[in-house]
């Protein structure tokens, strides 16, 4: 599995290893192919990653600066958020994600108001777990892409899954001498989503390795081995 330049990758040699003979294992032991081995190894690894990625929260950071309006009816608060500010008076401007962090000042009655004004919520909250979930569907592992959906508004899921969709690209070799599968997640915020950022990708591989032991154990009990 390989990534884009935005998620560098750089796996334990042990953690591979560990990888490696879990596979043959599963060849020896389950009679798999080596291309159904790279296969179960990939969506072990992908499983991993999903796991391990954050859903943010539903609404952007926040206070209340105190100040009320002259009529006393609305509060001046500040969102920490890269929501556009509008270029002309009286005309709002869809968040585009581009653009410097900065406090941006909103005004409601409170903080049940504030909640639905655009600059606060979090539009793409779920997606890069999504993300994961649309590589599984490109590489056809019969796992529903909706299993990493969590997280995501109703009001824009469908929008959410066809940019999840786009940010991930799956090639597949699953036959002959050198199968191979490899997943780039061209996702711009992909390893701030991640619980450990680094961490959570490099113990990858040493975590797909124990989820194919679990699941080769569980197989073979099924055929009446232990």
């Amino acid at each position: 599995m390989a990534s884009s330049a935005s998620m560098s990758i750089d796996f334990d040699k042990g953690d591979m290893r560990r990888l490696v003979e879990t596979m043959a294992r599963a060849r020896r032991e389950l009679g798999v192919t080596l291309p159904h081995s790279v296969n179960m190894a990939s969506r072990a690894i992908l499983g991993s990653l999903a796991q391990s990625t954050k859903v943010s929260e539903k609404y952007r950071t926040f206070k209340d600066t105190g100040e009320r309006s002259r009529s006393g009816m609305n509060k001046r608060y500040e969102v920490w958020t890269r929501y556009a500010t509008p270029k002309r008076k009286g005309k709002a401007t869809r968040a585009s994600g581009r653009g410097p962090w900065r406090w941006q000042a909103v005004w409601a009655k409170g903080v049940q108001e504030l909640k639905r004004r655009p600059a606060m919520r979090i539009v793409m909250r779920g997606v890069a777990k999504a993300s994961f979930g649309q590589a599984m569907k490109k590489g056809n592992f019969g796992f529903p892409a909706s299993a990493m959906a969590k997280g995501l508004e109703a009001k824009y899921k469908r929008i959410m899954l066809k940019a999840a969709h786009r940010w991930v690209d799956v090639t597949r070799r699953l036959s002959g001498d050198n199968p191979s599968f490899r997943m780039d997640n061209k996702m711009h915020h992909i390893m701030e989503a991640l619980q450990n950022g680094p961490q959570t990708v490099d113990s990858a591989i040493g975590r797909a390795a124990d989820g194919m032991t679990k699941n080769i154990d569980r197989q073979l009990a099924k055929r009446g081995f232990t």
